[in-house]
């Protein structure tokens, strides 16, 4: 096997990486913006019921829906950290290590 060959083999394997690596952060990112989208409202009906002319959206408590907020946000959150976790972990493969 020549050098031309596996240097065309280690091209192939970091675009499969790179490849990998750009579809799961779009699945993240999919899924963290599905997410966002459920937060925002039960935020805005949580800080905006007494503005609201539909009386009945106010019978939830302010605790209940805050609560839900904050476990929809939690998950955003984790989403976010995963992201940056993941991007991080691929620079350190992509690069060489020096030391």
């Amino acid at each position: 096997m020549g050098p031309s060959q596996q240097d065309r083999r280690a091209a192939k394997e970091a675009e499969r990486r790179l490849a990998k690596h750009v579809t799961g952060q779009a699945r993240i990112v999919r899924r963290r913006n599905i997410i966002a989208l459920f937060a925002l409202p039960i935020l805005a009906l949580t800080l905006g019921c007494p503005a609201l002319p539909v009386p009945v959206a106010c019978d939830v408590p302010r605790e209940v829906m805050l609560l839900a907020f904050s476990a929809i946000f939690g998950g955003y959150l984790g989403l976010s950290i995963r992201l940056f976790l993941d991007r991080r972990r691929y620079l350190r493969e992509v690069t060489p290590s020096t030391s």
